[in-house]
C-alpha cells in the first residue's frame, strides 16, 4: 500500500530532466487496483453483517471501529441536542442544511463539507462515514437497483478512509461519479449526474460536490449516460455499458495537478463549450464566481436551517424511531422549501412536485399582483402537495407514516386495529391488519413489504417489568445511523 502510494507520488513529479518526455499524471481505475480486493472484502462482511443484525447497528459498527460513534442516527443526535449537547446539535444542523441544499437545488456547486480523519475512520460530529453507510443499508427497501447503489457506496466508504489514511488523498482526488435513475425518487427533470471528490489534508477530509444536468433542457432527451462516458474517456476510463451502480463502484484516483480547480474542472469536461453551462443551455457564466454566488446565495437560507433545527430539537422526545426522525426532517424542511420557492425565483418549483409547483407559480404572480391572501393560500396548498425528492435512499415505509408522499406497493384497508404483537406479545399495538409494513410501538419490531426486517428488542414494558430482577441493559436500541 505505501509502494503504491510512493509510486503515484512519484509520477505525478516531473523532474526538470525529463520534461521533455511530457509525462503525465496517472489515473487510477479503483477496483483494478491489489488492495481493493481486500476493500471489496471487508465492505462485503459489513454489508452481510448488517443485513442479519438489522436492529443491532452499534454492534457491526463495532466490528469495524475500536469505539463506537457517539451517535448512530439522527434521533440519538436529536436527543442529545435536546439535552444541551452541542455536538449532536452541530450534526442535526449538517442534516438539515445538506437536505435543503439537496433538496432545492438540482444543478450546480455544493458547498463543500468537511470532515475529521481519526484513528477509528472518517467522522463528522461524532459520526462516523461506515455508520451513514450502515444506516442506509438497514433502512432502504429491497429494490435491486437501489440496493446495488447502497452496496457500491459501502464499498466506496471503505475505499476512501483507507486511502485517506494512507495519504492517498493528499495529492490525489478520490473522485465519485453518480448517474440517475428513472425511478420517482430522483428528480427526473434534470437528469443530473453527481460529481464528488474527497482529498484530505492530514487530518481534515475535504468533500466537494456537483450537479450536471443530463437535460440541456426539461423537455430535452438525457444525455446522462453520454456525459458519464465522455467525461471517463477524458482520463481514459471506459464507463460505456456500465449501469449507474457499476459507474458508482468505479471511482478513481485523479491527481489534484490535473483539476487545479477541483469539481469545477470536471464540470467543464462536461459540458459543451459556448452551449451548456452545468449541462443547462442557459447563459455561459465564469464558474468560480457563479460558484462564489451561489454559495452565498446557499448561506442566505441559515435562518430557514435554524428553524427546522430547532422544531426537530424541540420534537425530539416525540419521535418514536429513526425512520420517523427522518421523515419530521423531510417534512419540516419541505414547508421551509415552499416559502423560499413563492420568493426566490432561483429556485425550480418543480423541485416540489408538478402540482405544487403550479400553486407556488400562482403565489408569485400573486405577489406581483400585491395579492396578500392569495398569496398566503397558494403557499398553503403548495405545503399540502409537495412531493420533494433530495439524495434517494428509498427508506422503508412505517405504519406511523401516514403522511409520507412515497408510492408503496402496501394494500393495506386503512383501517387500524387493535394488534398484538408476535414478538414481545404486548396486545396494546394499533395498526392495519391487512398491511404489509407493521411496525411494533413497544418492542421496535419492523415487518416491511411482508418480510420481517427486525424481531424488536424484547419490548419496553418487558424491560420494566424485569428491572428488578436484572441490571439495566447500557446498549442503545435498534436504528443507528444518520439517515440521508
Amino acid at each position: 500500500m505505501a509502494a503504491l502510494a510512493e509510486t503515484i507520488t512519484e509520477l505525478n513529479r516531473i523532474p526538470a530532466s525529463v520534461e521533455a518526455y511530457q509525462l503525465v499524471p496517472m489515473v487510477v481505475e479503483v477496483p483494478l487496483l491489489l488492495q481493493d480486493e481486500l476493500l471489496r472484502a471487508r465492505a462485503s462482511r459489513f454489508i452481510g453483517n448488517i443485513a442479519v443484525q438489522a436492529s443491532l447497528a452499534p454492534t457491526v459498527a463495532a466490528a469495524e471501529s475500536a469505539e463506537p460513534p457517539q451517535f448512530t442516527n439522527l434521533l440519538e443526535a436529536l436527543v442529545a441536542a435536546k439535552a444541551g449537547n452541542e455536538t449532536a446539535v452541530s450534526l442535526v444542523r449538517t442534516n438539515v442544511a445538506t437536505h435543503l441544499a439537496e433538496t432545492m437545488f438540482k444543478v450546480g456547486p455544493v458547498q463543500p463539507v468537511t470532515q475529521t480523519l481519526t484513528g477509528e475512520g472518517i467522522d463528522q460530529f461524532g459520526q462516523s462515514d461506515l455508520q451513514v453507510q450502515a444506516n442506509t443499508l438497514m433502512y432502504s427497501d429491497n429494490d435491486p437497483v437501489m440496493q446495488a447503489r447502497t452496496e457500491a457506496e459501502t464499498r466506496n466508504a471503505f475505499r476512501k478512509q483507507s486511502f485517506a489514511a494512507q495519504g492517498l488523498l493528499e495529492d490525489n482526488y478520490f473522485v465519485v461519479i453518480s448517474r440517475p435513475e428513472d425511478k420517482p425518487n430522483f428528480f427526473t427533470d434534470t437528469m443530473s449526474i453527481s460529481l464528488q471528490l474527497t482529498s484530505s489534508d492530514k487530518q481534515v477530509i475535504s468533500v466537494e460536490s456537483a450537479f450536471v444536468a443530463g437535460k440541456a433542457t426539461p423537455d430535452s432527451e438525457s444525455k446522462d449516460e453520454a456525459l458519464v462516458v465522455q467525461l471517463g474517456a477524458y482520463f481514459g476510463i471506459d464507463f460505456a455499458d456500465k449501469t449507474a451502480a457499476e459507474i458508482i463502484d468505479t471511482p478513481l484516483l485523479i491527481p489534484k495537478s490535473m483539476l487545479p480547480n477541483g469539481v469545477i474542472d470536471l464540470v467543464k469536461i462536461c459540458d459543451q463549450p459556448g452551449k451548456t453551462f452545468y449541462g443547462e443551455a442557459k447563459p455561459i457564466e465564469d464558474y468560480n464566481v457563479h460558484q462564489a454566488a451561489h454559495f452565498a446565495h446557499q448561506a442566505s437560507f441559515a435562518p430557514r436551517v435554524e428553524l427546522v433545527t430547532n422544531r426537530l430539537i424541540a420534537e425530539a422526545l416525540t419521535i418514536k424511531d429513526p425512520i420517523m426522525a427522518t421523515e419530521r426532517l423531510h417534512k419540516l424542511s419541505e414547508a421551509e422549501l415552499v416559502e423560499v420557492a413563492v420568493i426566490d425565483q432561483k429556485v425550480n418549483p418543480l423541485v416540489l412536485g408538478e402540482v405544487a409547483a403550479k400553486h407556488v407559480e400562482m403565489a408569485r404572480l400573486y405577489i406581483e399582483n400585491g395579492d396578500v391572501a392569495n398569496v398566503l393560500s397558494s403557499t398553503q396548498a403548495a405545503k399540502q402537495t409537495a412531493k420533494s425528492s433530495s439524495c434517494p435512499t428509498s427508506l422503508r415505509s412505517t405504519l406511523n407514516a401516514s403522511d409520507s408522499n412515497e408510492e408503496s406497493s402496501d394494500k393495506s384497508s386503512g383501517k387500524k386495529e387493535k394488534m398484538k404483537c408476535p414478538f414481545c406479545g404486548d396486545p396494546d399495538q394499533s395498526g392495519d391488519p391487512c398491511s404489509s409494513h407493521q411496525y411494533c410501538n413497544n418492542c421496535d419490531a419492523r415487518v416491511t413489504n411482508g418480510r420481517v426486517v427486525s424481531k424488536g428488542n424484547g419490548g419496553r414494558k418487558k424491560k420494566l417489568a424485569a428491572v428488578t430482577k436484572a441490571p439495566k441493559n447500557p446498549v442503545a436500541e435498534a436504528g443507528k445511523t444518520i439517515l440521508r
